[in-house]
């Protein structure tokens, strides 16, 4: 990456993020396309929709791992004492 105050930076960080949502984008939409069919093909093995299982499936996996991600991020500043509230500058190399 250029350094800060480079004129291409903020092009560049632009672009990536672009292209990062975009991408978000596809996969969502490619995601949710698999589970509807997914959902197709449950119906013709058992003559039920039942489109609500599959997204709450979806639904609560996200959730679950965001809570997991967060947890962890918790754990991690705990066990490493992370100071709360500090400033940039006053956290200690070994914190760090």
């Amino acid at each position: 990456m250029p350094e800060n105050g480079d004129p291409l930076l903020f092009p560049l960080v632009l672009a990536i993020n672009v292209i990062d949502l975009a991408l978000i984008i596809a996969v969502s939409a490619v995601a949710y396309s698999m589970i509807a069919d997914l959902v197709e093909a449950n119906q013709s093995k058992t003559g039920r929709r039942s489109e609500g299982v599959y997204y709450a499936a979806v639904t609560f996996t996200r959730k679950t791992t965001q809570g997991l991600g967060a947890l962890a991020a918790g754990v991690i500043l705990s066990v490493i004492a992370f100071p709360e509230g500090a400033k940039p500058s006053s956290v200690s190399e070994d914190t760090l």
